[in-house]
């Protein structure tokens, strides 16, 4: 056991150590409640008696996607902190094992596994908040790494291994599709180079017949997915190997079947996007896709790592082995922004090109003749190695130190304009007295909101009182289209709506949740006066005095959104020309914008909760309503952050508020 082994299996283990202490022991703070979209689904699933008391939250039309969830949820009987330490250790433990099956070196693997665990991504992703799908990607990567040991060892009984564990990575977790397109590209690549095609043929058909486990477990809906595109990819390489075997010697027919067939796959999976055909799926995801901060030290390291690599000679003549890592860096930093997930898969083909580069830098420093420079240089040497893992880290533990998802909601945009007062949730301690509700609500539940609050609704609440959304992020579009007829239209014409859907669904009661920023002067000590929108500088003046702008949040902000689902205008609801800025449109209500069911419900809500609430692009005069059919359950309001403009100063707070409709007694509403 030489001394690059030994050290190989030390940085291993640093980095479960590292992980585990990131990810559990750094900030225990909210550990338990889910930051994804994708986690609130789990936290819903492992309430649900069965699959289609689940999919009957969702309309009874349960995607792929959900179906992924439930199987995966279920078939587990441990916690969902512990599946994240699972997923997350097994991902460290297969990125070392393929890092090592390739490079052959333990100590290029371990250091490029301890990149990869104090990553920024990686940290997210395998949090105690977060055991949605990326807890199964180690399995993609197992299959990724029996593909290079079976080009290395020719033994076709590794192949039936490959699509055993492939299989169970689609199944398991839809973003592994992912690997399919980095693979696909490698083997088109490979093949420009000495690889045999009935090597290719064979490594290629074992990936492709993977895909038919979860079609035979999750229905035909798998390949209408996103997982066409890893098909595609995979299949481009299989037809130029198969038109090479007789003539594998003429390098011109390799280039041109390869440039053709990249091209012509290329613009069939922008086809695909451009289309529509693959979208539903990334919408279950909360976080979007963020190159510079997801990949930390990574990203910054990223071109020399390419660079290096490239003129490495660690890989000298394997065109799979050699390609995969660039291909799967390279196509990462494209395919996140269709699948968010799949910037950890990207990150594990980046972390051994860095790995590489900054080991090299220590190997170089050894080969000095000098004694002393050759301390100094490896002193310095290890001190960026050090540097570049203490440097991820710090990334990483912001990551964690940062609020859950729930406690943002709408105000993550706003949150740099004043001093942070994000001590509390609006929207948990809103969801906390709906489940209170909920509880003694007999009969079946109809929760109507903006969609992409369902995963929050149904997560939160779990199985209590058999509720149902109106519209989740993966609805077809007439339920949202529902929803903005709801909100937009005048309290009598949305009851009759509402009156509908109950007959049509079978619940007896409604609930409507709705939510909104405000703004508080604390100028000569709190009022209670609420302004509408939260408060962000204006332009300053030539005299250096700014106006306070009232920017739109919540709910009010998507009033363009609702209207164009409506097939209507935001000009019907909006007097042009009263907003100073696109973010103040929204509050410049004319009559009408004022009468809809959204105005109406955020002005008597704020105003029970013992405020008084002015719209200033509305009108100079306290607002009121009076709702006949809508009873008010609770208001939730906290602070978010405070700001002063010019001589004045106010608290912007979020609020969130949650009526009740009871169908029973609508008995007079025609």
């Amino acid at each position: 056991m030489n001394a690059r082994f030994v050290a190989g299996i030390a940085l291993l283990i640093a980095s479960a150590t590292l992980y585990v202490y990131l990810a559990f022991m750094f900030n225990p703070a909210h550990q338990n409640i889910p930051d994804d979209a994708a986690a609130w689904i789990v936290s819903y699933a492992k309430t649900s008696g069965s699959l289609e008391d689940y999919c009957g939250a969702f309309h009874n039309a349960c995607a792929w996607v959900l179906k992924t969830v439930y199987y995966a949820v279920n078939a587990l009987r441990i916690q969902p902190p512990e599946l994240a330490l699972i997923g997350g250790l097994s991902l460290l433990l297969s990125a070392f094992l393929l890092y090592f099956l390739v490079f052959k070196d333990a100590f290029i693997a371990g250091f490029s596994t301890l990149l990869l665990s104090t990553s920024p991504v990686f940290i997210y992703w395998f949090k105690p908040g977060n055991y949605g799908f990326p807890a199964w990607v180690f399995t993609g990567l197992l299959a990724v790494a029996l593909t290079a040991l079976y080009l290395s060892t020719r033994r076709k009984i590794i192949l039936i291994a490959v699509t055993a564990v492939y299989g169970l990575a689609l199944t398991l977790y839809p973003g592994a599709w992912a690997l399919s397109v980095v693979t696909g590209v490698a083997f088109l690549l490979a093949l420009l180079y000495e690889k045999e095609p009935s090597l290719c043929i064979h490594g290629l058909t074992a990936w492709l017949v993977a895909y038919a486990i979860p079609v035979l477990l999750l229905g035909t809906s798998y390949l209408a997915s996103i997982c066409m595109l890893g098909i595609i990819w995979l299949g481009a390489p299989i037809i130029l190997a198969g038109l090479s075997y007789k003539s594998f010697e003429k390098a011109s027919v390799r280039f041109f079947a390869a440039l053709f067939l990249a091209i012509f796959s290329t613009l069939l999976s922008i086809y695909l996007l451009k289309t529509g055909l693959l979208t539903g799926y990334a919408e279950i995801f909360s976080r979007r896709f963020n190159p510079v901060i997801d990949y930390g030290v990574l990203g910054i390291f990223s071109l020399m790592g390419l660079i290096v690599f490239s003129r490495s000679e660690i890989l000298a003549g394997r065109g799979f082995d050699r390609t995969v890592f660039p291909v799967g860096f390279l196509l990462g930093l494209v395919l996140p922004y269709v699948d968010p997930t799949s910037a950890l898969s990207s990150l594990v083909f980046l972390a051994p090109l860095v790995g590489i580069t900054l080991a090299s830098l220590f190997a170089s420093s050894m080969i000095v003749k000098n004694f002393k420079r050759r301390i100094l240089f490896a002193t310095l040497s290890i001190m960026i190695l050090a540097g570049g893992v203490a440097a991820n880290t710090v990334y990483s533990a912001s990551v964690i130190s940062a609020k859950p998802s729930i406690y943002l909601a709408d105000m993550d945009l706003y949150l740099g304009v004043g001093e942070k007062l994000l001590n509390e949730s609006a929207w948990a301690s809103a969801l906390e007295a709906l489940k209170t509700n909920l509880s003694g609500t007999s009969g079946g539940v109809l929760v109507v909101s903006y969609w992409d609050y369902s995963w929050w609704i149904l997560g939160y609440v779990g199985g209590e009182g058999g509720v149902k959304v109106l519209s989740t992020p993966l609805s077809d579009v007439s339920y949202k289209r529902l929803t903005s007829w709801v909100l937009l239209s005048d309290e009598l014409t949305a009851v009759k709506i509402l009156k509908n859907i109950s007959e049509t669904t079978g619940v007896s009661t409604i609930y409507l949740v709705v939510s909104t920023a405000f703004s508080v002067s604390l100028t000569g000590g709190k009022s209670n006066n609420a302004y509408l929108g939260a408060v962000i500088p204006g332009v300053s003046s030539l005299y250096g005095i700014q106006l306070p702008y009232y920017a739109a949040a919540g709910d009010l902000y998507r009033l363009p959104v609702y209207s164009s689902l409506m097939n209507k205008s935001y000009l019907e609801f909006i007097n042009t020309g009263v907003g100073r800025t696109v973010y103040e449109v929204p509050l410049a209500w004319n009559t009408k914008g004022g009468e809809t069911l959204l105005a109406a419900v955020i002005v008597d809500g704020l105003s029970k909760a013992g405020f008084n609430v002015y719209n200033v692009l509305y009108s100079q005069n306290k607002l009121s309503s009076t709702l006949k059919y809508f009873e008010l359950v609770n208001v939730s309001a906290k602070p978010v952050y405070s700001v002063t403009v010019s001589y004045y100063s106010y608290e912007v707070n979020y609020a969130v508020l949650i009526y009740r409709l009871n169908v029973s007694g609508l008995s007079g509403v025609v």
